[in-house]
């Protein structure tokens, strides 16, 4: 007992240091004596000046302190003192914060608020303080001042703070994309939790083919009647398939990622989250912005944005970008890059405000890619081999005249390179991809309500193949040429009402598409005629077992005997090509809606409710 007795205690005293740490450090701040000489100057610059001199971070709300200007201080001031001073003619009012100084304006978030030091809710009130922007005046060692951006999402299909959205979302803003050289959707896997975000669907062999996953649930499958498991809306615009999902980043404001079904929101529902992708809107400023970049392998990207004020209520905005590459890899046998960027994209919006109550915007766009497969590598090929690949290696590969390197004739480890980046593939290789869309957005105050109508049509034409196998010989190849074409409209109404204390969307959505796909699997080719032309005595078969052939029946298992008419039902399993076209049409309508009752400053009760009807026709 007296053991444990000591371990509590012990932790006890490790619990209390933190807090005891912090209460000395507020002392200590508090009776710091500082020599000022101040002019009378703006607010925000003061507090800067006495942050560089204590040797401390104060953090305070810009939009509080515009327009509010500090009285001249000189003499020998404690940190309280010159606080008091710099604020006593102003609605400003600072608290003490684990060391750090935090200046906001009085009853703003807490009306009994009090100073030296806060609750723990009054600094997890400031924590989440609505509608702010921050400014830090940093200690020293760093710059005075650093002027952080607020950062505001329409996850909940409403402009607000992200700190105040009880939805599990990430915002990276175009600036934060910038920093972190993010180029293209794929590249947030790395700075987003719970993101899995891969730029080549398996066995497509196209880079553009997106297989995205939040939180373990997603879609892997391209195929055109598979819908995507997280849905990417393009400035609110639902894109159907996964085939383009993987966009160049040109001109973007901001990305949202969303973790989790969001059926009461949004006009289509995915089961696994959602990715918004918000493009710079027109503004009223003439300007633009010109970026050339160059790299190894010939890169060469040049993006371009152009800003142009038509009149007061109309606003144009153009961007565009040319992004090339030379390949990474190589095919040996014929010399081709894979692995190479060619890409052009284009943006045009047309913008126009009547009114405070209505705006107009028009947005058109283009991707045109033309780039090879995406690259891969054989890296080994099993001894014992398949049954189809030993069938395929003994009666079909002789025949074709391919030598390896070593002067064999079937698909063995021969084929291995010494470059990872280097293959003998020669199947087809090709990665292009047509994508174009229009959307028609309007913005209409009514009331205190708000009505958005978003009317949009979009096309897309990409064809793609994989040399599944690495070598010269057609033993697994893939092909597709996929063809999409959808028009979606949704119309979302959101409001508050402050009496009620709720805050409210709902909508109504309406998507159709029609798509198809030319798909084409050669798998083996040729063995199955191979197998049906051979010409066995009734005791000999073909066997699919590595080893000689024809041998006994009575040698081979039953589900591995091949070979002439005897055993025409397991030759059939052989015939694996496949030239296959389907068409798809979609049809969706659903009502959505979604209300948050706030009991109370932190506390709310959000219900939300969705009805869907989808229509779905396949034709093979």
């Amino acid at each position: 007992m007296r053991s444990w007795g000591l371990i509590a205690a012990s932790l006890l005293c490790a619990a209390l240091a933190p807090v005891a740490t912090a209460a000395e450090r507020v002392r200590d701040l508090e009776a710091k004596v500082l020599e000022l000489n101040l002019p009378a100057q703006p607010i925000g610059d003061a507090l800067s000046q006495v942050a560089e001199a204590a040797g401390l971070q104060i953090v305070f709300y810009s939009d509080a302190a515009v327009g509010l200007t500090a009285p001249a201080l000189a003499g020998s001031f404690d940190v309280a003192s010159a606080l008091d001073r710099l604020l006593a003619q102003t609605s400003l009012q600072y608290e003490f914060v684990n060391g750090t100084i935090v200046v906001r304006e009085r009853n703003r978030h807490a009306p009994d608020a009090q100073q030296h030091p806060p609750s723990t809710s009054d600094a997890r009130e400031r924590s989440s303080a609505r509608g702010l922007r921050a400014r830090l005046a940093l200690t020293r060692g760093m710059p005075r001042s650093l002027e952080l951006d607020e950062v505001r999402v329409t996850a909940r299909r409403r402009s607000e703070d992200l700190q105040d959205t009880p939805v599990a979302v990430t915002a990276l803003s175009g600036e934060a994309l910038d920093v972190r050289a993010v180029r293209s959707l794929d590249a947030l896997t790395q700075f987003v939790p719970n993101l899995q975000f891969d730029g080549a669907a398996p066995l497509s062999g196209a880079a553009y083919n997106a297989t995205i996953f939040i939180r373990g649930v997603g879609q892997n499958d391209f195929a055109i009647f598979s819908d995507p498991g997280v849905a990417i809306y393009l400035d609110g615009v639902y894109l159907g398939r996964s085939i383009g999902g993987v966009i160049d980043l040109v001109d973007v404001a901001q990305i949202e990622v969303l973790r989790g079904p969001q059926g009461t929101l949004f006009g289509r529902n995915t089961i696994g989250g959602a990715v918004l992708l918000k493009s710079h809107e027109p503004e009223a400023a003439l300007g633009g912005s010109f970026a050339i970049g160059v790299g190894s392998l010939e890169r060469r990207d040049i993006r371009a944005t152009l800003n142009v004020p038509i009149d007061d209520a109309f606003l144009a905005r153009v961007s565009a970008a040319s992004l090339r590459r030379d390949g990474y890899a190589k095919r040996l046998s014929d010399g081709q890059q894979m692995g190479d960027k060619d890409a052009t994209i284009a943006r045009a919006q047309l913008a126009w405000q009547p009114s405070a109550d209505l705006k107009a915007r028009l947005t058109l766009d283009t991707t045109r890619i033309r780039q090879g497969s995406a690259p891969l590598t054989l890296i080994d090929v099993a001894a014992s081999g398949t049954p189809f690949l030993n069938l395929y290696n003994s009666l079909v590969a002789p025949t074709l005249g391919v030598r390896a390197p070593d002067g064999s004739t079937i698909v063995s480890r021969a084929w291995l390179t010494d470059d990872i980046d280097t293959t003998h593939a020669a199947g087809t290789s090709i990665n292009d991809l047509d994508s174009d869309g229009i959307a028609l957005t309007l913005d209409a105050r009514v009331g205190e309500a708000a009505l958005r109508s978003i009317t949009a049509w979009r096309r897309l034409d990409a064809q793609f193949a994989r040399d599944g196998d690495n070598t010269p010989f057609t033993f697994r190849e893939t092909y597709n040429n996929d063809r999409q074409e959808q028009f979606s409209q949704e119309l979302q109404w959101s409001g508050s009402h402050d009496v009620l204390r709720l805050d409210w969307v709902g909508g109504l959505y309406f998507f159709q598409e029609s798509a198809s796909e030319r798909g084409r699997a050669l798998l083996a080719s040729g063995l199955f005629d191979a197998l049906e032309a051979l010409d066995l005595d009734a005791e000999e078969t073909w066997c699919g077992l590595a080893g000689a052939n024809p041998r006994p029946v009575a040698s081979c298992p039953a589900s591995l005997r091949f070979g002439g008419r005897a055993f025409r039902d397991n030759n059939v399993l052989a015939d694996l090509d496949v030239d296959l076209l389907t068409r798809v049409r979609n049809r969706s309508v659903a009502i959505f809606g979604q209300g948050t009752h706030r009991l109370a400053d932190r506390w709310s009760v959000t219900a939300g409710v969705r009805w869907t009807r989808d229509e779905k026709a396949i034709a093979l």
